[in-house]
C-alpha cells in the first residue's frame, strides 16, 4: 500500500491550501473528500442561467488571505448589486414594514443607525483586539469571552430598543445566536475589519467573484499534485504513533505519515478516532455552536430595483439582497439565521416569507442547500460557544498526535469566512513542512528502504 506523507480529509478552501503548500515543497499528499465535488461549504453551482453560491460567498481586500489567493489566480471580483441598492427595506421586531430611498435622506439615517450601534456595541475592540490575529488571549479577551452578545447588546446604555434590534439582526450572520454566540468573537472580527463597522459590513456581504468560490477552490487544488479522491468518506483515522491509516465508508484504507482533519468542527463526532480525542477536543466538537440558518436563491415574478432588505432578530430572514435583474424576473438571495423559521423544502413557506418583505410577489423558482441536515457540515458554519474561544484556540491549534486540524472553524480573525479557512490551511501546512523536513518524505524514505 502507497504511503503519503500527508492524507488530507476535506477539499475545502482549508484542505485544497493545505495540498498546493505540501505538495509543491515535495511532499506527497492524498485528499480524501466525502462528496462528489471539492469545495466543502463553498459551494458554486448554476440556477436559472446564473452563478450562484450556496456556502461561503463574500470576500474583501481587508481579508488578506483570499485576496492573496484572488491576486494569485486573477479572480474577477464584482459587486452584489443589492449592496448598493436603490431601495432600503426593514422589517420591524412587530412587523411594520419600512421601504426608504436609498438615495434620499433615510439612507444616511439608516447608515448612522447602524454604525452607531455597531461602533458603540466594539466601542472597546481596538483596546482589546489591537492585534487580530493573535491566537493567544489576553485577560481582557478572555473576560469579554464569558459575555453574550445579547448581554453585551442589552447592556448598552441610552441604545433606543429600535437600534439594538436593528444592530442585533445585522449581528446575527457573525454570531449564529445572540444568547449564544461571544461577543468577544464579534469583536475580533471587527478589528480584523479596521475597527470599522462600515468596513465590516462591506467585508461580508459587498464583494463576490464572478466565476464563483468554485472556480478559486479548483485552481487552488489545480495548482497543487495531490491526489484527489472524491466520493472518499473517512470515517475512522488510527494513530499508531509511527504514522496514521484512515478508513473510509467503502471499505478503502489510506496510509500516510500525517493527517490533517478540516471537516467542520461538529463534523469531528463522525470519525472514529484512535486514540480518542482528547476531552477538550470532543467538548468541542459536542459544544460547537454550528450555524443553523440557510441561504436561498429565489427567482421572483417581476423586475425590482437593486434593493436591500433587513428583518428584526424575530423574522424569518435577516437580509435579503437583490442578486440579478433579467427578462424573467428578479433574482434574490436571503439568508435566515435559524433554518426553522422558514422551511426551505416548502415552495409555499418560501415564498410566505419573502412576501413579509416583498408584498405580493410570486416565487417563480429556488435553490438552496440545507446544511443544518448535512451530516458533513452539521451547519453553515462552526463557531465558539460564549466562553469557548481562548479554549477552541489552545487546543484545536495543537495536534492530536500525528492528527492536525484546520477549517474556518479553527481561524483567528476571519473565522466562518473563506479568508479563516485559507488562512488554516497556510498554518497546518507551514506546521508540517517542519515536521517533515526533520524527517525526509514518505516518497525519499520508500527509495531508501528498496536501495
Amino acid at each position: 500500500m502507497t504511503e503519503y506523507d500527508v492524507a488530507i480529509v476535506g477539499g475545502g478552501f482549508a484542505g485544497a491550501v493545505a495540498a498546493r503548500e505540501l505538495t509543491r515543497a515535495g511532499r506527497t499528499v492524498v485528499v480524501l473528500e466525502a462528496k462528489d465535488r471539492i469545495g466543502g461549504r463553498g459551494y458554486s453551482t448554476t440556477f436559472r442561467g446564473r452563478t450562484v453560491e450556496l456556502g461561503g460567498h463574500w470576500v474583501h481586500w481587508l481579508q488578506p488571505h483570499v485576496w492573496a489567493e484572488i491576486t494569485r489566480y486573477g479572480a474577477e471580483v464584482v459587486e452584489t448589486p443589492g449592496a448598493r441598492a436603490q431601495e432600503l427595506v426593514y422589517l420591524t421586531r412587530g412587523g411594520r414594514l419600512l421601504t426608504l430611498d436609498a438615495h434620499g435622506p433615510a439612507r444616511k439615517v439608516m447608515r448612522a443607525v447602524f454604525r452607531y450601534g455597531f461602533d458603540r456595541f466594539c466601542r472597546d475592540a481596538e483596546q482589546v483586539f489591537p492585534r487580530p490575529y493573535d491566537a493567544a488571549m489576553s485577560p481582557e479577551q478572555t473576560a469579554l469571552d464569558r459575555t453574550t452578545v445579547r448581554h453585551h447588546l442589552e447592556s448598552l446604555r441610552f441604545m433606543p430598543p429600535f437600534v439594538r434590534d436593528y444592530v442585533g439582526g445585522m449581528m446575527l450572520s457573525f454570531a449564529g445566536e445572540l444568547d449564544q454566540g461571544s461577543a468577544a468573537q464579534i469583536m475580533r472580527t471587527y478589528a480584523a475589519a479596521n475597527w470599522s463597522a462600515r468596513s465590516l459590513m462591506d467585508a461580508g456581504a459587498k464583494y463576490q467573484l464572478r466565476d464563483g468560490t468554485g472556480a478559486l477552490v479548483q485552481a487552488i487544488m489545480d495548482d497543487s499534485s495531490a491526489e484527489v479522491r472524491l466520493g472518499a468518506y473517512v470515517r475512522e483515522i488510527l494513530d499508531s504513533g509511527a504514522g496514521v491509516e484512515l478508513s473510509c465508508a467503502d471499505g478503502t484504507k489510506v496510509d500516510a505519515r500525517y493527517a490533517v482533519v478540516t471537516v467542520p468542527t461538529p463534523a469531528y463526532k463522525q470519525i472514529a478516532f484512535t486514540p480518542a480525542l482528547t476531552p477538550a477536543l470532543q467538548h468541542i466538537s459536542d459544544t460547537a455552536t454550528a450555524v443553523r440558518g440557510v441561504k436561498i436563491h429565489a427567482l421572483l415574478d417581476r423586475q425590482l430595483p437593486d434593493f436591500f432588505a433587513q428583518g428584526a432578530v424575530n423574522q424569518p430572514f435577516n437580509w435579503i439582497f437583490a442578486e440579478d435583474v433579467g427578462p424573467d424576473g428578479t433574482l434574490v438571495i436571503a439568508g435566515t439565521h435559524r433554518h426553522e423559521l422558514v422551511d426551505v423544502d416548502d415552495h409555499a413557506s418560501v415564498e410566505a416569507a419573502l412576501q413579509r418583505y416583498i408584498p405580493g410577489v410570486r416565487v417563480i423558482d429556488y435553490l438552496t442547500h440545507n446544511w443544518v441536515e448535512d451530516e458533513l457540515a452539521w451547519g453553515g458554519g462552526d463557531g465558539s460557544k460564549v466562553g469557548e474561544m481562548a479554549h477552541w484556540l489552545q487546543h484545536l491549534h495543537q495536534p492530536h498526535g500525528r492528527v492536525h486540524f484546520a477549517g474556518s472553524g479553527t481561524a483567528t480573525a476571519w473565522k466562518r469566512f473563506i479568508d479563516g479557512a485559507i488562512e488554516s490551511g497556510l498554518r497546518v501546512s507551514r506546521e508540517l513542512r517542519g515536521l517533515l523536513d526533520e524527517t525526509g518524505s514518505a516518497a525519499k524514505t520508500e527509495k531508501l528502504t528498496h536501495a
